[in-house]
């Protein structure tokens, strides 16, 4: 049946109805049947009423505790149970009708007659017998007049957010805590009623509040069936919930429908209890016109506080206010805590989230105002407590959903199961929400595929190869696989994540658009932040961050020649994939260095920077340019080479990235299940790119071209052009690495801009350029490479290939080998008044090893000439047999491609 529409059958035991619709016979029913329970020996309301509270029957550390469950995602089952075995016992003693439901979100002056009634009424007050005791209620003002003066009930307004969540867990916590003001200010300051965790039961209004409570989890069900979203299961807080809900499934139990479906996730499925409600509308709005409502109100720009909430061993009352840089304050809301001595230690894994729009409003403030918030906590006993028991909250803006963004409806996977990696700036409440409790619980998870884990893929302890007794780091710097890899490896974070009940994909960061520091997901100190920090167990630290902010200001401005923005330019300007490999990695590395800094157990160093929750973010963005440039060209396709330890089944207990561990097959994001928003770089779509591209191409260019190996740790690399004296600054760039890296060396030239230093020096291609290379480590410290000499590449206006200008000179040492793709040119440049022609090209390795050079102009190549070579490999030497056997000698290969 329609969930919006009148149960057929409107009377009956299994049917719970508005307490303001019974008839005068089923109020006599339901009185006289409560009365039996009381009165009767052993399933009766002491022992019940026991359950939930004092005197505590259940275990927890050893210590006994109340049974009922609070500041948990079991909250909502474990009442669902509770309340459907007081109703089946009185069914039991004759009741015609269920449970009644009060609903609280109407606006109201005075309790329902049904508890108010003093004439031989049981649900009128309760008894606690072992102690003599009489429950009582102490109304508060608030439960009759709305704290906020809103035009509607406040209890209206917080079920309404509720209402709007999507994921169950963030749905439990808006609902759990909005329940609690029901119990604080019906029970007011007696020590002996609704707002003490351990009475609250004795009072028989406990279960009419339970069963509103209980059908506005229905009705969240029946939204998100409606929604296409998983209605009778969760994402989130797997383990919990499929753990035994106690008392229930005890033996002393006689309800065996309760007994058999004793778990949180069993109590999803409430037809198997045998209830229903009279209907799910809610405020006379069907399930269809309620989303409706819910779906306007995600249009307005809206500020929440964020608490994260933990219990306090007593009930109590917070309120806050909001106050302005003046020290003017207005209240702001409240909401409370129920709590007691016997509670079960809890704390939410997620924020509680407040609506302030209309304070912030009225006290004309932004969200990036200057304002503090001033939390006042008074116990139910009247007693004011500290206010450092709650963590100050965080405020986050949450823009409406306008006309013309590109929002996704659901977040969740779509029919094929993919998740959309959104920018993080861009990213929902809801949606960091899910992200944040995902990461909180995979950092939790100490299994083969917690975020140690998965972390420890990339770096420290060092798991490769496979069976080897002396490991090394198995991520792949510094080879053709490097992209792929760390595709691999950011799949493999958002998986896990993904079992871990997140929504949503891992967020990129676009960092060629201005920024003066991180985002504001990393920075974020309120509360358990999983994104600010990660304690590296095998390490014993925790991740440090040195974020190079001026720089960083610097590098994410456009209108600078050496921005992040150009460099990803002159990366995707490659039309080669190996070309494109190596600038791509180096302007990966840029990144690294711009937050982790000088710190050593940080993304600066190889060993460590994977186990920054930052890391996989940043590898979300660096895979998102990849896929930028794969729009822009077509990539060869080769490289079978299983990556490790992703293919190791002692190690990767993920299957889809096991079966998957081939370059080949990495090249294909679709298996992998997830899909960017959008492929902008900078606010430009891959057209406007590839026209900016060819406008760079318009001009004639130089680069510095070095041909790089590892260095056995992390480090920046400057060139700077030294002139007749006068040096000028080409750029830095930065090397990734770590004592247990594994050993590469680059055959093709990274190339870095020098368009710019050459004209301030009035030099151009032709030109006999002196470069002064120096390294320093990441910590500071000055280091000692031994590089290969650096040469210089010409791009010519509007040409489809690259000139490279070899320096011939006694003083230089080329790279052993140097792959050029197909069409490139070659200049052999005299550097040096001794160096005499011809080059000569031998043939082989071994004749350039032995100097056999050929005879005359045999394979000749003159100096300051330019050349074009076909695909092959080239044995180049010294046409000067003494200065062979010095070891001047180069490979070139040219690929054909």
């Amino acid at each position: 049946a329609d969930p919006g529409e009148k149960s057929h059958a409107t009377a009956g035991r299994s049917i719970r109805k508005n307490i303001n619709d019974l008839t005068s016979a089923e109020i006599q029913s339901l009185k006289d049947s409560l009365q039996k329970v009381i009165d009767a020996p052993g399933m009766n309301y002491q022992r019940l009423a026991s359950w939930h509270g004092w005197p505590g029957l259940c275990e927890h550390n050893g210590r006994k505790v109340a049974c009922c469950h609070h500041g948990m995602a079991s909250f909502p089952g474990w009442h669902r149970l509770y309340v459907r075995m007081l109703e089946l016992v009185m069914t039991w003693q004759g009741a015609q009708i269920g449970l009644p439901y009060w609903d609280w979100t109407e606006s109201f002056t005075e309790l329902p007659a049904l508890v108010t009634d003093d004439d031989h009424n049981p649900f009128h007050s309760g008894v606690v017998e072992a102690l003599h005791e009489t429950t009582s209620r102490a109304p508060r003002p608030q439960l009759f007049k709305d704290p906020e003066l809103g035009e509607e009930s406040f209890f209206y307004r917080q079920i309404l957010l509720a209402f709007e969540q999507r994921d169950f867990c963030d749905f439990e916590v808006q609902f759990e805590v909005t329940h609690n003001a029901i119990h604080s200010w019906i029970g007011g300051s007696s020590p002996y009623g609704m707002s003490t965790l351990e009475y609250s039961a004795y009072d028989p209004i406990f279960f009419l509040h339970h069963a509103n409570v209980d059908r506005q989890f229905a009705i969240w069900q029946a939204l998100q069936k409606y929604r296409g979203l998983d209605y009778n299961s969760a994402n989130c807080n797997i383990q919990e919930l499929l753990m035994p809900l106690e008392p229930f499934n005890w033996d002393v139990n006689p309800i065996i429908v309760v007994r058999d479906y004793a778990r949180g996730i069993d109590a999803f499925n409430y037809e198997q209890y045998s209830y229903q409600y009279d209907d799910l509308n809610f405020h006379g709005m069907t399930i269809a016109e309620l989303e409706e409502l819910l779906e306007e109100r995600r249009h307005e720009d809206r500020v929440f506080l964020n608490f994260m909430l933990h219990g306090i061993e007593t009930s109590a009352d917070v309120t806050f206010d909001l106050c302005d840089s003046h020290d003017r304050c207005n209240f702001a809301g409240t909401f409370a805590i129920l709590g007691g001595p016997l509670e079960m230690p809890w704390r939410f894994d997620r924020l509680f989230k407040y609506d302030v729009t209309k304070v912030f409003q009225q006290m004309h403030l932004r969200p990036d105002s200057d304002y503090h918030v001033q939390i006042h906590i008074r116990s139910v006993n009247g007693t004011e407590l500290d206010p450092l028991l709650i963590e100050a909250p965080s405020v986050s803006f949450v823009p409406g959903i306008k006309d013309g963004r590109v929002h996704y409806d659901d977040p969740r996977p779509t029919d094929f199961g993919d998740l959309v990696r959104s920018e993080v700036s861009s990213l929902t409440l809801e949606e960091v929400n899910s992200l944040t409790n995902a990461l909180y619980k995979l950092q939790n998870d100490h299994g083969p595929n917690g975020f140690e884990a998965i972390a420890s893929f990339h770096g420290a302890p060092g798991l490769c190869p496979e069976k080897a007794a002396n490991k090394y780091s198995c991520c792949q710097h510094g080879m053709p696989v490097f992209p792929h890899w760390h595709r691999l490896l950011t799949v493999q974070f958002e998986r896990a994540l993904k079992e871990k009940g997140s929504v949503v994909g891992i967020p990129y960061w676009d960092w060629t658009r201005p920024a003066k520091g991180l985002p504001q997901l990393f920075t974020d100190s309120h509360g358990t932040n999983p994104f600010g920090t990660y304690d590296i167990q095998s390490a014993g630290h925790f991740v440090e961050r040195d974020v190079q902010a001026d720089v960083l200001e610097h590098l994410t401005d456009e209108h600078f020649e050496d921005s992040l923005f150009h460099q990803a330019l002159e990366t995707l300007e490659e039309t080669n994939y190996c070309d494109f490999e190596v600038q791509f990695e180096m302007l990966h590395n840029a990144i690294h260095f711009l937050v982790g800094g000088a710190k050593t157990y940080s993304m600066s160093t190889l060993e460590y920077s994977a186990f920054d929750p930052f890391f996989m973010v940043h590898h979300s963005s660096i895979d998102r340019i990849w896929r930028i440039w794969q729009e822009l060209q077509k990539i060869r396709r080769y490289l079978l080479k299983p990556l490790h330890p992703f293919s190791y089944e002692t190690v990767n207990a993920d299957e889809l990235t096991r079966a998957n561990a081939a370059p080949l097959q990495i090249f294909d994001t679709n298996k992998f299940h997830y899909h960017y928003d959008n492929l902008e770089l900078g606010g430009h779509s891959v057209k406007e790119l590839n026209e900016l591209i060819k406008d760079m191409r318009s001009e004639s260019r130089l680069f510095v071209a070095l041909v790089l190996f590892g260095f056995g740790t992390s480090a920046s690399v400057q060139v700077d052009i030294d002139h007749n004296g006068h040096k000028e600054k080409i750029g830095t760039f930065y090397v990734l690495g770590g004592e247990t890296e594994m050993p590469w060396a680059y055959e093709r030239a990274y190339k870095l801009d020098m368009t710019e230093a050459a004209r301030k020096l009035n030099m151009d291609q032709n030109s006999i350029f002196n470069f002064e290379v120096s390294v320093t480590k990441y910590d500071g410290t000055p280091l000692t490479v031994d590089l290969p000499s650096p040469f210089v590449i010409h791009r010519p206006a509007n040409a489809d290939y690259d000139v490279h200008i070899l320096p011939m000179s006694p003083l230089t040492e080329l790279p052993p080998k140097i792959v050029l793709r197909k069409g490139a040119r070659v200049i052999f440049q005299r550097t040096h008044p001794l160096v005499t022609g011809p080059i000569k090209e031998v043939g082989s390795f071994t004749n350039s090893v032995y100097c056999a050079i050929p005879p005359g102009d045999a394979n000749s190549y003159h100096l300051d000439t330019e050349y074009s070579l076909q695909p092959g490999t080239y044995y180049f030497v010294s046409g000067d047999e003494e200065r062979c056997r010095m070891g001047r000698s180069a490979q070139i290969t040219v690929d054909d491609e």
